[in-house]
């Protein structure tokens, strides 16, 4: 060993005496830069194990032996982190576990073992390139269009199928092979190929409600018995709109439910050809356009349900029977058919309309209109009574009355019975039926279970008797509004009347009924007051007269006498009814029988007609374009 090492230095030495003196071969004088930088010698080494000497690269590699962790090795020359192998051949120089390619591409110092790259989830791929960063099965890609985080193995996007696609891109969100595009059940469980007849992507046992896909459910096509397994059985659809007939509550979808639909099979049918909006075209399907329970071809106002003729002029009073030849009067427009209750329902659910109709069509082959009354009170049937139970008034009438009154009935029907309320609306019912639609029927009276059965007060009977039978301002305004709005909901298109008195010794319960039924829109103005006590007088009933006055709707009057009674008219005098007639808007008179059948007052009666022709219209049409305070 030590021999070759003097061997060695002897040989360094020699060959530094060389190069300093020109290597032997002159006297030149070496130049300035070869004095200054002499070049690293190389150094024999006779072994690997052998002393290194200074300024020598054993491997020849331009790194001296001094710093060449590898002066044997002329590929390497440094080992950073110390491992034995060199950094050249070092895949990870600096041990951290990560190669040195991975940290130059993931941006950390592949000499430095503090720095490493970003590994969220440790699978040894950095953040910056690992498609997982959370090792959740999810992409970032995926899981960023979802909105779950990709550092957090605990947030996933929704997957329905567990296919590791999120239901956002996945095609196929429960993996039954059936595009979700085409798939009707994207996300059926526990999905069964062999029960989908129609490929739908729906299990026909509990999911599909539509198993041959034509349209109409399952349930709806049992309801009427074609086939849920073929698609060429279908149930009946008139409007086509996929939800069958027997099941649709629109069956011709013109937007009128089948249950207010009058003809609900209207095939192109147009809404502006449907007054009444009962889904019937006017032009060649409905017969009521208005929907007024009056037939076109009978309805003078077949487009407007509210519109109704209001009778004026002069009319006979009193038609009865052998009295008929008043209407010969030139100036008699009509006359009043007034009948009892008894008459016409003589046994219950019996009726005989046959005076009525006669003297209908008497007035008819005159060319004249008529108006109805049927007087209820003491003219009610018995049976009512004796064979239905209901409950009568007992009223005591004062004995100065009586005396001038001998044969006054005292006890009638209480109104508010229910069964007098519902008998009276079979009554009134089976009237409609058979007149509503009669166009010569211009005035409507409503019964009132009062003194006469028309007329509204109780003239004569004592105070207490009133209180006894539970006559009070209130029930009596309740069960008279109850009654005309019983009449108007029968006679649809027809004007009709309520007439009024004093009555409790006190107008008011006349005011509160007249305007509680004028006021109220949905009656649209049929029904005015009627007075059967015109007589020219301003001393008689003075707070009704100036009520009257005020009154902005249609009055109805009949004279409180005839002629031969002149003490019942002011200064005795006949005609004086005119002058109040038209002072209190009056529009209709009727005129007692006696007086329409002698002459004497043709003049006036004409005047009359003339009077109200030029200052009334024939409808009720000015006061439905008016709001009424």
């Amino acid at each position: 060993m030590k021999q070759s090492l003097v061997r060695s230095i002897i040989i360094c030495m020699f060959a530094t005496i060389l190069a300093a003196c020109g290597g032997g071969s002159g006297d030149t004088a070496p130049d300035e830069a070869s004095i200054s930088s002499p070049p690293i010698a190389q150094c024999p080494i006779l072994s690997e194990n052998d002393a290194l000497l200074e300024n020598c690269d054993s491997d020849n590699d331009g790194i001296d032996d001094s710093v060449d962790e590898f002066p044997l090795d002329k590929g390497e020359s440094f080992d950073f982190d110390g491992d034995g192998v060199g950094d050249n051949a070092d895949t990870d120089d600096d041990n951290d576990a990560w190669s040195d390619n991975d940290e130059i591409e993931c941006s950390s110092d592949p000499l430095n073992i503090s720095s490493q790259p970003k590994d969220n989830d440790n699978d040894h791929q950095c953040d910056e390139l690992d498609l997982d960063d959370d090792n959740d099965g999810y992409s970032d890609l995926n899981e960023l269009s979802e909105g779950s985080d990709t550092m957090d193995t605990s947030s996933k996007p929704i997957d329905f199928d567990g296919d590791f696609i999120s239901n956002l891109v996945d095609s196929d969100d429960d993996n039954d092979g059936i595009n979700d595009e085409f798939d009707s059940c994207p996300f059926t469980d526990d999905f069964d190929l062999s029960a989908d007849f129609d490929g739908d992507g729906c299990d026909d046992t509990d999911e599909d409600v539509d198993d041959d896909n034509d349209g109409y459910s399952d349930l709806d096509e049992l309801s009427e018995g074609s086939d849920t397994m073929d698609a060429s059985s279908k149930p009946i659809d008139f409007d086509g709109d996929f939800i069958s007939d027997l099941v649709d509550s629109d069956d011709d979808n013109d937007g009128i439910n089948d249950e207010f639909d009058s003809c609900p099979f209207t095939d192109d049918f147009d809404l502006s050809a449907d007054i009444d909006g009962d889904g019937c075209d006017d032009a060649n399907e409905d017969t009521d356009d208005d929907n007024d329970g009056v037939v076109d071809i009978d309805d003078p106002f077949p487009n407007d349900a509210y519109k109704v003729k209001l009778p004026k002029g002069i009319f006979s009073s009193h038609t009865e029977g052998f009295t008929v030849d008043s209407l010969d009067n030139p100036e008699a427009r009509g006359g009043l058919i007034r009948v009892e209750w008894e008459t016409i329902e003589p046994e219950p659910g019996e009726f005989d309309f046959s005076e009525i109709d006669l003297l209908v069509q008497d007035m008819k082959d005159r060319k004249q209109m008529w108006s109805l009354g049927v007087r209820t009170s003491f003219h009610s049937p018995t049976w009512l009574a004796d064979k239905l139970g209901a409950e009568y008034f007992e009223f005591e009438f004062d004995e100065g009355y009586l005396e001038q009154n001998p044969d006054t009935i005292t006890s009638w029907p209480k109104p508010w019975d229910p069964v007098v309320q519902d008998r009276l609306k079979i009554l009134v019912d089976e009237l409609a039926a058979r007149y509503n639609t009669d166009s010569d029927l211009g005035l409507v009276y409503i019964s009132q279970m009062a003194s006469k059965g028309i007329e509204g007060h109780l003239i004569g009977v004592t105070e207490d008797s009133l209180a006894e039978n539970g006559v009070t301002e209130e029930s009596w305004v309740n069960i008279s509004v109850a009654t005309a709005e019983m009449f108007a909901a029968a006679f649809t298109n027809k004007a009709l009347a309520f007439e009024i008195h004093d009555i409790l010794f006190s107008p008011n319960a006349a005011i509160r009924i007249i305007d509680s039924l004028w006021e109220n829109p949905e009656l649209h103005y049929r029904i005015g007051a009627a007075m059967w006590w015109l007589s020219g007088k301003t001393s008689y009933q003075t707070e009704l007269l100036d009520f009257m006055e005020n009154f902005e709707g249609p009055i109805y009057a009949q004279l409180i006498g005839k002629s031969s009674q002149p003490q019942r008219f002011e200064n005795d005098e006949f005609t004086s009814v005119f002058d109040q007639a038209d002072q209190l808007g009056i529009r209709y008179i009727e005129i007692w029988n006696n007086d329409m059948v002698i002459s004497d007052w043709d003049e006036d009666y004409a005047l009359f007609n003339e009077q109200v022709d030029a200052r009334y219209s024939e409808t009720n049409a000015e006061y439905l374009d008016t709001d009424i305070d």
